[in-house]
């Protein structure tokens, strides 16, 4: 017996066969994001002053966090930069986020800062890792494999786009 068909002319889908195509559209462009978000890993400054172009994390000193309130926001403890030149112990730093205290991150669009290296408390340079990043992808890649096998038809890697076996589209 043949399945009916829908106004397109396509075999209607079941109801568990629908949900497993609301699963693969949903689990894909999480899947996707994983390793596109990539791993960083900080690690300390290898010389007191860095060289432009270096990202950094820099935690602020209390003092700096309250001086520079108006310019950056109430409460932050830490910036994420790229950095510029260095003179004199001012830092031209340019601005990817501010985090506060509570976690909360605001991005920023490389706006230029200026911070006498007194305003930080610490530094560590943050440099993509490529290990972490290569052990996220795979790890995406199996569970895509895994959430499709699970799902059937193949899902998200391979599948048949819920057409079933034996079936092609209708143009």
């Amino acid at each position: 017996m043949q399945a009916p068909l829908s106004a397109r002319g396509r075999p209607r889908r079941t109801a568990p066969s629908r949900l497993r195509a609301r699963a693969r559209r949903a689990a894909a462009p999480l899947l996707a994001a994983v390793p596109l978000a990539a791993c960083y890993a900080s690690t300390p400054l290898a010389t007191p002053e860095p060289s432009p172009g270096i990202r950094i994390v820099a935690e602020l000193t209390p003092e700096a966090s309250v001086d520079l309130a108006s310019r950056i926001g109430a409460g932050a403890v830490s910036v994420e930069a790229v950095t510029g030149e260095v003179e004199n112990g001012d830092w031209e730093l340019y601005v990817i986020r501010v985090a506060d205290a509570s976690g909360h991150s605001v991005p920023w669009n490389r706006e230029r800062l200026v911070l006498h290296r007194s305003a930080l408390a610490s530094v560590q340079a943050r440099r993509l890792s490529r290990t972490r990043t290569a052990l996220a992808t795979i790890g995406t890649i199996a569970v895509a494999v895994l959430v499709g096998r699970t799902f059937g038809e193949g899902g998200v890697i391979g599948g048949t786009g819920g057409r079933g076996p034996g079936t092609s589209p209708v143009h």
